[in-house]
């Protein structure tokens, strides 16, 4: 009955969010930057967060005619086909299989139509205003020590699970609502390129980029740090050329410099101080290496294995009970799950875009999606971590890929 009660209302409610696309699109970042990940509901024992169900929604309003495909389209179109027909042969696990087509496929669907509803740079206004909240938030967590989610622990999903707060040596991390250090301090980052492209006043301007460099410091994640680094960067020495003058986009270069050089290092030495975490943490990831000869051509690998009731990991010799509880690498968690195929072909995608957006140096989705590749090779898509970068994957393409100009006049670019 419940569930006939909220399809009827969607069917009711479509027509209107199709007529109204800012309000959707602003209530769908919301969902991913301030509600908690564990916020849903178990269907068939499988747990459905609110924003895997919104990012459907959102891709029914959003997603019209096609009027022309792009290379990692098609290769994108070629890896569901894979999946699916693993899926349905017994090959490889539906969770699996629905955690990539509801989390990957849906917000990159988003982002490829986004702009032919929302002017391009009203997209990009929002996205620059939620990285700075999102920045201030995690300054303001940390500098209290409150953290306003934990105790929402009981909303329907795996709270026991993403609603505690991790601590690196003796320092709280800023989570917020994405359940993970790691995803607030990407999603911090990758807004960063659009609050630095934001013709704010200097102080305002000055404040704003503070904020983003302290909020994403203060999740404590070597992740950020580096994907900061990289988006500063990237924006300096391409995109940015459109959007700051060469005196300003030098300066943050050489304060990039400045900080990996003399900063950095005083900076993991603090947070580790002497408890040898970083580099237990490193070890870890190189473990991995161990799995590698269990992966398939294609289909789930062998090395997996359910060790509780709705948990699983996979068996290695190198870790405590036989069992990689937390696999943290996207590319390599993609090979176990469904092969190597299906892994090279993600990492075609990437490869294809970052290809196409070094030849034309435009388009700060694509700057905000690339200067993560270091995390996604370090870091499972945990939590909102994956709506929110293939979202900047579909909204790269479609700038990469697309000349003209955008407009809400414009038609959508992608096959439904």
């Amino acid at each position: 009955m419940i569930l006939l009660i909220m399809v009827a209302a969607l069917v009711v409610a479509l027509p209107l969010m199709r007529k109204k696309p800012v309000p959707t699109f602003l209530l769908y970042l919301l969902f991913l930057f301030f509600v908690p990940y564990w916020f849903g509901v178990y269907v068939a024992g499988q747990f459905i967060p609110a924003c895997f169900a919104l990012s459907a929604i959102v891709v029914l309003v959003l997603v019209g005619k096609a009027r022309r495909l792009a290379l990692p389209d098609i290769l994108l179109a070629i890896l569901a086909a894979l999946v699916a027909i693993l899926t349905a042969s017994g090959r490889a696990e539906p969770g699996h299989a629905l955690a990539m087509l509801g989390s990957w496929l849906a917000p990159y669907l988003i982002g490829r139509n986004i702009y032919a509803h929302i002017p391009q740079d009203r997209v990009h206004a929002m996205f620059a205003g939620f990285g700075v909240l999102l920045a201030l938030q995690a300054v303001i967590e940390f500098s209290l020590n409150w953290h306003p989610w934990v105790g929402l622990s009981n909303v329907g999903g795996p709270g026991e699970i993403w609603a505690g707060i991790q601590y690196r040596s003796i320092f709280p991390r800023s989570e917020g609502a994405m359940g993970h250090a790691i995803t607030m301090g990407g999603a911090i980052v990758m807004m960063s390129p659009f609050v630095l492209a934001r013709k704010w006043r200097p102080l305002w301007k000055t404040l704003a980029v503070t904020l983003v460099v302290l909020g994403a410091a203060v999740t404590f994640s070597r992740n950020a740090l580096v994907s900061l680094g990289a988006v500063v960067l990237l924006y300096s020495f391409t995109v940015g050329r459109r959007h700051s003058t060469a005196a300003v986009r030098g300066g943050y270069a050489l304060l990039v410099l400045f900080f990996g050089i003399a900063v950095a290092p005083l900076y993991l030495a603090a947070i580790d101080r002497g408890t040898g975490v970083l580099t237990a943490s490193t070890e870890y990831r190189a473990n991995y290496l161990s799995l590698i000869p269990d992966v398939k051509f294609v289909g789930l690998s062998d090395a997996y294995i359910q060790y509780a009731p709705g948990l699983y990991g996979w068996y290695s010799v190198l870790y405590p009970g036989n069992v990689v509880v937390t696999l943290d690498n996207t590319l390599l968690l993609t090979a176990l799950q469904f092969g190597w195929v299906p892994s090279v072909l993600l990492v075609s995608v990437m490869c294809v875009i970052a290809a196409r957006f070094l030849r034309s140096k435009s388009s700060l989705p694509a700057a905000a999606a690339l200067a993560q590749y270091f995390t996604v090779a370090t870091v499972a898509m945990i939590t909102q971590y994956p709506y929110l970068w293939w979202m900047m994957l579909g909204m790269a393409v479609h700038n990469l890929y697309t000349n003209a100009d955008v407009t809400r006049k414009d038609r959508p670019v992608v096959v439904s």
